[in-house]
């Protein structure tokens, strides 16, 4: 019998004990209306931008004419200020309010390249967009100290503050939900159902397959099992965590026993409940897992990630009262079905490829489309 069959005999009796350990947790998804608001905000802060780049204020003119085919300046400020500049302010709160959590981390590290120090810079210090663009209309043209404002105003926002406030919206319009504490990535799948979280060590290629992957499995279910069940549940992704940070994280931590050896967190690396599941970047397209050295070397592709999200789908469908009846009381003894069944799933999908009875094939074949199989082609670690 491999590890990887063993591994999965000691999940057997702890998935429903973890289901009933995790039953307080509040597993609600996070607002999409939030997530939706900032990006609708990115996009009407950047088209203010768009329509500051492409009308700026060129001195000696008159910021009240238009010239060579541009709108005069102060009409331009009129409606950036009106209509754009309240959605840069919105974006400003968000960051304001996610800092010193990893969702703002490569926003943070971003200021040093334009050398400011904070979000407000960008609109309010010496290079600040509402800073100069304000002045222009008072100020422009004028005498010699002014003359220099007025070529600074547009070279200052051009070269430093609008190019910033860019780069901080290219990285927000990448969200497509907020992490929670402990995690750094988050992504949705299957129409915005599933909720798929990383932590920091997990790399963005991890996040991309796991997500393509159950957007290819949701697709194919059949239409008497709507993807509506999935509503609300979540995918847990880490990647060679030590044991205390695997017990700071939640809510994998309501998962197996700390510590060492058989049965642990530190040993298992994944689950599934009721309403999440976990799943860890080692064993993703790799020989061996790191942590548990050399008693485990085997090869998998995408065999926990299929393994996993089959008892999702075991869960939410209800498949149990289906696959009971394919399994003899002898093979059940043997290798509980809940586990057989969730590795003709992964037959199925080819994470490893097996042979399926007759039984199991004509049970999958009611409740998929078609066959497929996932290749680590597109898997790249540590991107």
């Amino acid at each position: 019998m491999t590890f990887q069959k063993i591994f999965s005999l000691t999940l057997i009796t702890s998935v429903l004990l973890c289901n009933t350990m995790i039953a307080q947790i509040d597993t609600k998804p996070l607002p999409g209306s939030d997530i939706e608001k900032l990006q609708q905000n990115c996009k009407t802060c950047q088209s203010g931008l768009d329509l500051l780049k492409n009308n700026m204020y060129k001195y000696p003119n008159k910021p009240s004419e238009g010239v060579q085919g541009k709108k005069a300046w102060n009409e331009v400020w009129s409606v950036f200020t009106k209509n754009h500049l309240p959605s840069c302010k919105a974006m400003g709160a968000y960051i304001n309010s996610n800092l010193g959590k990893k969702v703002t981390a490569p926003i943070i590290a971003s200021y040093s390249q334009f050398n400011v120090k904070k979000w407000e810079d960008y609109f309010d210090s010496s290079v600040g967009i509402v800073m100069h663009g304000s002045r222009i209309p008072n100020y422009c043209p004028g005498l010699h100290r002014r003359q220099f404002d007025c070529l600074e105003a547009s070279r200052r926002m051009i070269e430093i503050s609008i190019p910033g406030v860019e780069k901080i919206i290219s990285i927000l319009s990448t969200l497509e939900c907020t992490p929670e504490n402990g995690y750094a990535h988050c992504r949705l799948a299957g129409n915005n159902n599933i909720t798929i979280l990383g932590t920091e060590k997990v790399s963005a290629s991890a996040m991309v397959n796991v997500d393509n992957i159950y957007n290819k499995i949701l697709g194919l279910l059949k239409p008497e099992y709507p993807i509506s069940k999935m509503n609300g549940y979540k995918v847990y992704m880490t990647n060679e965590e030590t044991i205390s940070e695997l017990d700071a994280l939640v809510p994998i931590n309501s998962m197996w026993k700390t510590g060492t050896g058989e049965g642990t967190r530190d040993d298992l690396r994944g689950g599934t409940s009721q309403n999440f599941l976990w799943i860890s970047e080692q064993m993703i397209c790799k020989t061996g897992v790191v942590t548990r050295g050399e008693k485990d070397k085997t090869t998998r592709t995408f065999d926990q990630v299929v393994h996993e999200f089959g008892h999702a789908l075991d869960f939410r469908f209800n498949l149990s009262s289906q696959y009971n009846s394919i399994y003899t009381n002898e093979e059940n003894e043997a290798f509980p079905k809940v586990e057989r069944f969730t590795w003709s799933i992964q037959h199925w999908f080819g994470v490893p490829t097996g042979t399926l009875s007759s039984k199991e094939n004509e049970l999958l074949t009611k409740i998929f489309k078609e066959k497929t199989t996932f290749s680590c082609s597109t898997y790249i670690p540590n991107n």
